[in-house]
């Protein structure tokens, strides 16, 4: 599956269950100091647990991962934000929004994906769009989760602070310092 000197940083399943999406990540020297580079995308049939694409690629740290109906979504950050065919690997879009890393993604029941980052913001994407940015926190966004309903989310970073947002809104509901 893997080269010796790569890891698994980020893996989805397929809703029918037949295939599996990884992103594989080396481990490197920049100038001297460890880093990550997100090298490939593998899609893995699980029947027959044979690789069926792999494509290269070329991200700066871990790049986060998300799969929508057909597309695979990659990257952000001080990378381009891709979206790739699930059926063959290709490269079908590349955009940006986010001024550092992306920490996390996330998908609300209205179907728009929200990312968080490390430059603090918080973007929901429209049709491929950055739709909105914000900036609810001080420091960088480390987390993203959704309800089992989509009907909330919460953020929280390095302030130390959870936040609970209702649907379509941009304004805080909960507050939990930890």
């Amino acid at each position: 599956l893997g080269k010796s000197n790569e890891s698994i940083t980020n893996i989805q399943i397929a809703d029918d269950g037949k295939s599996i999406f990884a992103s594989l990540s080396q481990l490197g020297q920049i100038q001297g100091t460890p880093s990550v580079a997100t090298t490939r995308m593998i899609a893995v049939d699980v029947a027959s647990s044979k690789i069926r694409w792999s494509a290269p690629t070329t991200y700066v740290g871990m790049a986060p991962m998300v799969l929508l109906d057909e597309n695979l979504l990659l990257g952000g950050g001080p990378n381009y934000f891709d979206r790739y065919s699930v059926t063959d690997g290709k490269l079908l879009e590349r955009k940006g929004a986010h001024k550092g890393p992306v920490h996390a993604l996330g998908m609300n029941k209205a179907g728009q994906l929200i990312s968080a980052g490390a430059d603090g913001a918080l973007v929901t994407w429209r049709d491929g769009e950055p739709a909105s940015r914000e900036l609810p926190h001080s420091g960088s966004r480390t987390a993203l989760t959704f309800n089992k309903d989509r009907t909330h989310w919460l953020t929280a970073g390095n302030d130390l602070v959870i936040r609970s947002w209702p649907l379509n809104a941009m304004r805080t509901a909960t507050i939990q310092k930890i």
